[in-house]
């Protein structure tokens, strides 16, 4: 189901309430007794005491990971498990033990950053939204995007300085007009998104039928 707005909020409310002050750290699901990951965005493995082929035991201290950036911008680390390794993204990882994200796909959510910035990796800096919204929020990331999804500022009006956007399809973005304020523009964009959900078979049939004009029309009527 839907991650919806509502219930985003509850979730921030929720954890503005955590004093980060205090780190929390819980296990991580795969790696129970190997590693941990606490709310600051900081991933740790465990003493422990291995068994060498030579059957001799030796303790392994426990440590703060080494982060590194992979190819998107992300903060990861290794860890390693059953003789092998692999990278796993900080913020998944914060949001699967602190925020019940599920990597599989079947709640049609993913986790997001609120400033954008993909280092910082603490509790209160990651929410979960919905693919869609991640979509456009991360096109709207290098123009002067508003506090609502979808919405920006437009680059050339001063009557109406807020423009609507909405991704409906792959990566196919359309212009739903310009606005006098950002809540109107939000409200477009909700109208919109609205209206596509609720007869998203017929739109995807008949996009490449319809005009810009007409488009816009059906969205927004």
């Amino acid at each position: 189901a839907a991650y919806t707005a509502e219930q985003r909020q509850q979730s921030q409310n929720l954890l503005n309430q955590i004093n980060e002050v205090e780190e929390i750290w819980k296990d991580i699901s795969g790696y129970d007794g190997f590693y941990q990951v606490s709310n600051l965005g900081r991933v740790k493995s465990l003493y422990r005491v291995v068994t060498k082929s030579n059957g001799v035991k030796l303790p392994v201290r426990g440590r703060i990971l080494r982060e590194r950036v992979d190819a998107f911008g992300y903060s990861t680390v290794s860890m390693r498990y059953n003789n092998s390794s692999s990278p796993k993204k900080i913020h998944q990882l914060v949001a699967i033990a602190f925020l019940g994200y599920l990597p599989d796909g079947t709640q049609n959510i993913v986790p997001d950053h609120f400033d954008e910035n993909k280092g910082n990796n603490r509790l209160s800096n990651l929410q979960l939204i919905t693919g869609r919204a991640n979509s456009t929020k991360s096109w709207l990331a290098s123009k002067k995007a508003s506090k609502y999804t979808g919405v920006n500022r437009h680059p050339r009006s001063k009557i109406n300085p807020w423009q609507a956007n909405i991704r409906l399809i792959a990566s196919s973005t359309f212009y739903l007009g310009s606005f006098s304020s950002e809540e109107n523009a939000s409200e477009a964009y909700q109208k919109a998104l609205l209206k596509f959900e609720s007869d998203e078979e017929y739109y995807k049939n008949n996009i490449h039928q319809l005009t810009n004009i007409e488009r816009k029309q059906y969205l927004l009527t």
